[in-house]
């Protein structure tokens, strides 16, 4: 609710009442992306796709600064304004987190396809790396039309000497280098591997 981004679900007030809470929202006209893809499959416009990295960065940005992670990006919960903003919603999964302090109890959770393989250990690395991931997910589904394979599956799979079984974005998926180069790097198995932060993400496709 302490938030004022475009890009993030507008909270206007909270109460609590009947042994539960209550949030107050923005109504906003539109739909959400998951049945956007599906009316209007691939290919994707280059530029669509990078207006909605833009815009949920700025937004993630935001939400990372607080020390909050999100930790259920996907297109079931961004929602495109009529004038095809983004807006990233349903922040039921998210937690305070402070990077580099002990995880013992943040819950695990996950949605298959979008989730990487920290996400399904109480005491994986959580970190906004993990949302990062979590968009890049989504971003190759809406470029492709094809769900990523599992974070964990990949991870195991590698981890035992294996091929990766995900089929990274190359020059036939028609984004452009640079945004293919993006999402690859925001889909890395190795936390490491991926930006740590938005901001190193950012500035690597400032361009």
């Amino acid at each position: 609710a302490r938030f004022n981004e475009p890009s993030l679900v507008g909270v206007r007030h909270f109460l609590r009442r009947n042994g539960t809470a209550y949030m107050v929202m923005d109504y906003e006209e539109g739909e959400g992306l998951d049945r956007y893809l599906r009316r209007n499959p691939p290919p994707r416009p280059t530029q669509e796709v990078r207006n909605w990295l833009d815009k949920l960065l700025s937004g993630l940005a935001a939400v990372h600064r607080q020390s909050i992670l999100h930790r259920d990006i996907k297109p079931a919960n961004i929602f495109l304004r009529r004038d095809g903003q983004p807006v990233l919603l349903d922040f039921g999964s998210a937690r305070a987190q402070t990077i580099g302090e002990s995880q013992d109890g943040l819950t695990s959770y996950v949605t298959l396809g979008y989730a990487p393989f920290e996400q399904y250990s109480r005491h994986g690395n959580q970190g906004p790396w993990t949302d990062l991931y979590a968009l890049g997910a989504t971003l190759y589904y809406a470029i492709t039309g094809r769900r990523a394979s599992d974070g964990m599956d990949r991870y195991v799979a590698v981890q035992g000497g294996g091929a990766d079984p995900h089929l990274p974005l190359g020059e036939d998926d028609g984004c452009g280098s640079l945004l293919a180069a993006a999402v690859n790097w925001m889909m890395a198995i190795e936390i490491a591997a991926r930006p740590q932060c938005v901001e190193d993400l950012a500035a690597a496709i400032a361009q």
